[in-house]
């Protein structure tokens, strides 16, 4: 008997039964500007068992890392990405649950600004526009901010 992980996000289809995923990434980082941080990367999936909609990729850049509250040249951080992800391309129980409402077979932009605020802690403010792949092409739009501490 043949056990199925339960979807509960409503991207893959249900023709997909086993995910057998290359998942590979890559980063190249540097210092600019006197040594505030830059960063580029690439995350691409490609789901072997899926006979179409298999594949994903997520491409973005972030300048900064908020690490010394209220800084000007540490205390903030920006980025972006674009993020596409096919209907089979990956569990979608484990992909991005804040992007496009959760799941796969959605497309589209993710641009944030964080702030060092206290020591240990950022605030964030995240904007990300996304759509469907395939269907409907139901769109969302979403602010979302966060305060985080680490411990």
């Amino acid at each position: 008997v043949k056990n199925a992980l339960i979807n509960t996000q409503g991207g893959n289809t249900s023709a997909v039964e086993d995910f057998n995923e290359l998942n590979p990434y890559v980063e190249v980082a540097s210092t600019v500007f006197d040594g505030i941080p830059l960063a580029f990367w690439s995350d691409w999936v490609h789901n072997t068992s899926a006979p179409s909609q298999a594949n994903g990729y997520q491409v973005g850049v972030k300048l900064g890392k908020p690490t010394v509250p209220w800084s000007v040249k540490h205390g903030w951080g920006i980025g972006y990405f674009y993020e596409r992800h096919e209907a089979d391309s990956a569990f979608d129980g484990f992909v991005d649950s804040d992007f496009g409402g959760g799941g796969t077979n959605h497309q589209g932009h993710v641009l944030w600004l964080s702030l060092a605020t206290l020591t240990n802690s950022t605030a964030t403010a995240k904007y990300a526009s996304g759509e469907e792949v395939t269907g409907a092409k139901d769109h969302e739009d979403r602010l979302q901010l966060d305060w985080v501490t680490k411990f």
